[in-house]
């Protein structure tokens, strides 16, 4: 995940790797792994793995976006060349890993619900950004509301 980790949210992630190449390079590790899990586990631990690698996969995306974010030290410049760019481009990302994890949702059923609950902390930090770059009108502490629920840390998540 360490090269995944390098390149996120970096300037060719965002110029040049419009087909989500990152997004679909970390669901094929998870898939090389799952792969080699499958072998060993009954159905009822493969689903507990897969919970949690949806949630690890949350936080990693996450955790990448907050390590760009403390790189960056610029009060004035953007953080992108092209913040709304940046914004298709992590939408597009998210639905990636959404779209590969729902495709376990026919023989776990139970895991539809994990993924909505725990992709909420992304699109939740998804329309914070469109409303901080002006192209949103959704009032944004509906959005930390959700944060907070998932974070329960206030000092990070008062507005």
């Amino acid at each position: 995940w360490d090269t995944i980790a390098d390149e996120l949210f970096g300037t060719t992630w965002e110029k040049e790797l419009t087909y989500n190449e990152l997004a679909l390079k970390l669901t094929k590790t998870l898939d090389d792994f799952i792969a080699d899990v499958k072998v060993f586990l009954d159905k009822f631990l493969l689903q507990k793995v897969m919970k949690a690698l949806i949630l690890a996969s949350v936080i990693f995306y996450v955790e990448c976006l907050l390590f760009r974010s403390a790189l960056h030290k610029s009060k004035k410049d953007a953080s992108f060349i092209n913040s709304a760019l940046a914004i298709e481009r992590m939408e597009g990302d998210i639905k990636v890993l959404r779209d590969y994890f729902n495709g376990f949702v026919g023989d776990m059923p139970a895991l539809g619900q994990v993924i909505e609950t725990e992709f909420q902390v992304i699109t939740a930090i998804l329309e914070l950004l469109r409303i901080a770059i002006g192209v949103s009108d959704s009032n944004a502490s509906d959005f930390i509301v959700v944060l907070h629920r998932k974070v329960k840390d206030v000092k990070i998540t008062k507005w």
